[in-house]
């Protein structure tokens, strides 16, 4: 057992357990997947491990996010990366868990925390999993994430209203639009306990997409007008 575990009290039977449901949450992605999507099982047990962004830096930052997490009910809570971090919504009622920078892997490890079962949201956004397509990973293995996600988020708040918002369209990258794409169709088909939220409707575009920062990458206000009308379905 490592000194992690115990000081937040995981015995070995509680790690062994947990342990083992990740690797039996792996072992029937990759069986489920596998027919229809190339899963790579090296890339996959990448994006489903919980992993922190290893410079100390970034993990400050993690940290920080972490600590600044309310304790007790909230309305609402996004999880994500970036595009959470700059999402401009009212704090009174929504709780952001960004850390710009992220992939999947490493919002496993924030939800892995024990500050993360401290917060009771009555809605959870999850959107995550740009940076993966940057990063060169698979669609089965981003999509692997992002549904180990969903079933941490389940666990933690197993009352709560659950969602994933689909990976945004990448007008800074047009290559990868086909890889986002896939990803987003097998979370769709795959995705358990969250509803699956479809950005694409609302934010694909021309050239002279308003939507857009001129990054092409990050939302706009107006694109996050546009999401927000799609959360309050």
């Amino acid at each position: 057992m490592s000194t992690r575990d115990a000081c937040q009290g995981r015995g070995p039977r509680k790690v062994f357990l947990g342990n083992m449901a990740a690797s039996l949450f792996l072992s029937a992605f990759t069986w489920t997947a596998s027919a229809a999507y190339a899963c790579d099982r090296a890339e996959t047990t990448i994006t489903t491990s919980p992993s922190p962004r290893q410079t100390v830096s970034s993990v400050q930052t993690s940290l920080r996010a972490l600590a600044a997490l309310p304790r007790g009910q909230v309305d609402t809570l996004l999880i994500g990366d970036s595009l959470i971090v700059q999402w401009p919504v009212p704090p009174r009622s929504v709780t952001k868990f960004g850390v710009s920078g992220d992939r999947v892997q490493n919002v496993l490890w924030r939800l892995d925390q024990p500050e993360a079962g401290k917060v009771q949201p009555k809605r959870v956004f999850l959107l995550i999993g740009t940076n993966n397509l940057g990063a060169g990973n698979t669609p089965c293995a981003i999509a692997a994430g992002i549904l180990a996600a969903s079933e941490r988020m389940h666990v933690l708040w197993p009352d709560a209203d659950l969602a994933v918002i689909g990976i945004p369209v990448r007008r800074d990258n047009p290559s990868l639009d086909t890889a986002r794409r896939e990803t987003n169709d097998i979370v769709r088909e795959q995705l358990k306990y969250s509803r699956y939220i479809d950005p694409d409707g609302v934010l694909n575009c021309t050239d002279q997409c308003t939507s857009f920062k001129v990054d092409k990458l990050h939302l706009s206000a107006k694109g996050y007008e546009a999401l927000d009308s799609l959360l309050i379905k």
